[in-house]
């Protein structure tokens, strides 16, 4: 016996499945994996950076809220999509002049594979100026990528360093990152 789709709704359903079978190869490929395997990457960030510096000898502990601008380039590190990162950030404080000098290395883990995902990074760094200093600074964010090579990210954290005194800066920014070459891993 022969199924009859008399009912306008049992035909409205039964067209509805049809497309969705001749559509669904067209949206396997729109949910395509947005991961960074073994691609390298330029990121470009501007953001805000407020450090104090600890009281010593006879200085009282200060306060230097200012802008930056972030420089880094990012290899590839390991299968599921981290990378390494090696940077340089610039800023200005409220004085005239440079008021930060400080390049770094860290790692960034991403987690999630489509458009948006996040990250959490630690790495060192060398604070030149203000005062020169050897720190740590560990970070979270989030990220969303427009396409295998083009994404855009939110990121803040914290660090602490020590040489000319105890430096502790939190930080938040907006970057672009773009990447380069084919992923990998599927």
């Amino acid at each position: 016996m022969k199924p009859r789709l008399t009912h306008p709704s049992a035909r409205f359903a039964a067209g509805v499945a049809a497309l969705a079978c001749l559509l669904a190869p067209e949206f396997a490929s729109a949910f395509e994996r947005l991961d960074h395997r073994d691609q390298p990457s330029i990121s470009v960030t501007p953001g805000y950076e407020h450090l104090i510096l600890a009281a010593r000898g006879d200085k009282d502990t200060r306060s230097e809220p200012g802008a930056f601008a972030e420089l880094a380039f990012g290899l590839p590190g390991g299968e599921e999509g981290g990378e390494g990162i090696f940077g340089l950030r610039l800023g200005v404080g409220p004085d005239e002049g440079n008021r930060l000098v400080a390049p770094y290395v860290a790692y960034r883990n991403f987690a999630g594979d489509e458009e948006w995902k996040t990250f959490f990074d630690i790495g060192a760094f060398s604070r030149i100026l203000p005062v020169w200093g050897l720190g740590v600074r560990v970070g979270a964010g989030v990220q969303y990528d427009f396409t295998q090579s083009v994404g855009a990210f939110l990121a803040t954290g914290g660090s602490v360093a020590y040489g000319e005194g105890l430096q502790v800066a939190y930080d938040v920014g907006v970057g672009l990152q773009l990447r380069f070459g084919s992923p990998g891993g599927g």
